[in-house]
């Protein structure tokens, strides 16, 4: 089996496609079934089970990872939010030079 994949994916790792490292390629499977879905280097094998084979948990990732983040002002704005609800919670004001900075 392991002879077959490797001539099927060229003697590389089925997710990135890079040769194999010190390690070889590992004999990726389900860990439900038991079926076998390939050969993986040994960061693609670590990383999916990192992410506990769940296809949710790695879509999640890579829609956070398309996320383009919050501009600096979005960022400034929500510590302007946050500092005034600490002071109405508070009664405490914060330094003007902080306050000025914001």
């Amino acid at each position: 089996m392991r002879a077959g994949l490797t001539r099927l994916q060229s003697g590389r790792c089925a997710i990135c496609g890079d040769p194999p490292g010190k390690r070889g390629l590992h004999l990726d499977h389900d860990h439900l079934t038991g079926i076998v879905r390939g050969l993986l280097c040994h960061r693609c094998n670590f990383g999916i089970g990192l992410f506990r084979d769940s296809e949710e948990l790695l879509m999640r990732a890579i829609t956070y990872l398309g996320r383009s983040g919050f501009s600096d002002y979005d960022m400034l704005a929500a510590c302007i939010d946050l500092m005034d609800q600490v002071e109405r919670e508070s009664g405490v004001r914060a330094p003007r030079k902080l306050r000025e900075r914001g």
